[in-house]
């Protein structure tokens, strides 16, 4: 018995020794927008502050791409009510930028602005919303108007070889379906 109590007794204090090598430690830092998880559904995105370094107008919005396919080209839409007083609007060429290509065109008769982002490269996420060293984290920056009075609409539009082939997968099953009933018909009949 006495030697089950000191073998708990020796055990109690390596483990106590092993604890008492990590430290506490606790910082403020200046956060990122708040993420919003894009999931190939039409998104809503609001732009907060995008913090130290940046003008106290410019607005960001960090997104997690998590639509199961990697993302090849973005389209946000920008109420043109809320450019209003704007001389010019055009696509920020920032260093970094995740697109070789933006254009930007006004829709629904002047109404909206529609910036088509092409040529990129976000892939799909298998991480948390928390790994925030994720290459599927992507952050939409907007200069020029207060942050706080814009929002925009955030789609990515379906690639065309895409929705052929899922076309196409639907013509065959729908193809044996009704070659199979007549089978079943003919072998009913005879």
């Amino acid at each position: 018995m006495i030697k089950i109590v000191r073998s708990l007794f020796l055990c109690l204090l390596v483990f106590g020794l092993t604890r008492a090598s990590y430290a506490f430690k606790l910082g403020v830092l200046d956060a990122p927008p708040p993420t919003f998880e894009y999931t190939g559904a039409p998104l809503n995105i609001t732009f907060s502050s995008c913090g130290a370094g940046s003008s106290s107008t410019d607005g960001c919005a960090s997104i997690i791409n998590d639509t199961g396919a990697t993302i090849t080209s973005l389209l946000v839409d920008v109420p043109a009510r809320e450019l209003a007083g704007q001389s010019a609007v055009s696509c920020l060429q920032a260093p970094g930028s995740l697109f070789s290509s933006c254009m930007v065109s006004e829709i629904d008769s002047n109404t909206e602005y529609q910036f088509d982002f092409t040529g990129g490269d976000i892939p799909f996420s298998t991480f948390s919303n928390c790994d925030t060293d994720d290459a599927t984290f992507f952050q939409i920056e907007e200069q020029g108007v207060n942050y706080q009075s814009i929002t925009a609409d955030l789609t990515a539009p379906t690639p065309e070889p895409a929705s052929i082939w899922l076309l196409a997968s639907g013509m065959l099953l729908l193809a044996g379906f009704l070659y199979r009933r007549r089978l079943f018909c003919g072998a009913v009949g005879s």
